[in-house]
This record gives C-alpha cells, sequence and structure tokens, in this order.
C-alpha cells in the first residue's frame, strides 16, 4: 500500500521531533497505529460482555494516564517483588 503525500510528511515531521531515522519513525507509526486498533478491538469486546467500565479504568490507567501521572510497571515474573508474599498495610 503506498503511502499518500501528506501521510510522508507527517513521517518526515516525526524523523524532525524525534531526532531519528526514517524507518525509526515508520516502526513508531506503525506501532502506535497498531496499539490504536488494537484498544478500539478490545473496547468493542468488553464493550460486549458487560465490562465497559474496567476497560475505561485500564484506558485510563495505561492508555491515556493524566497528566503528570507517573506510569508504573508491575513487577516482572522473575523480580524479588513478585516472589516475595504481600502483606497489607494499614
Amino acid at each position: 500500500m503506498p503511502l499518500d503525500e501528506m501521510e510522508l510528511r507527517r513521517l518526515d515531521e516525526m524523523v524532525d521531533r524525534s531526532g531519528g531515522t526514517a524507518d525509526e519513525a515508520f516502526d513508531r507509526h506503525w506501532a502506535n497505529a497498531l496499539l490504536v486498533e488494537a484498544a478500539t478491538d478490545l473496547r468493542e469486546m468488553q464493550v460486549q460482555a458487560g465490562r465497559e467500565v474496567a476497560f475505561r479504568v485500564f484506558e485510563r490507567h495505561d492508555l491515556n494516564p493524566p497528566p503528570g501521572a507517573r506510569r508504573t510497571m508491575p513487577p516482572s515474573p522473575g523480580s524479588s517483588a513478585s516472589r516475595r508474599p504481600m502483606s497489607p498495610t494499614i
């Protein structure tokens, strides 16, 4: 599928802003488009399953966090945090 002139200009602007190569800008653009499509599909499935509120929480926390929010990653399966039992804090 050929890229139209407007899409090529957008990619050029992405390269200029990122300081990376055209290939890196294309990869970022492709990954973003893939994520948008997957999130749209997931939203539709969750709404059909009656889990729209759960999706909205995921969307707000992971896809569109409020400005200034710290993004945290869950511990990896091999990390010490995931192997220790969690104790409740009061």
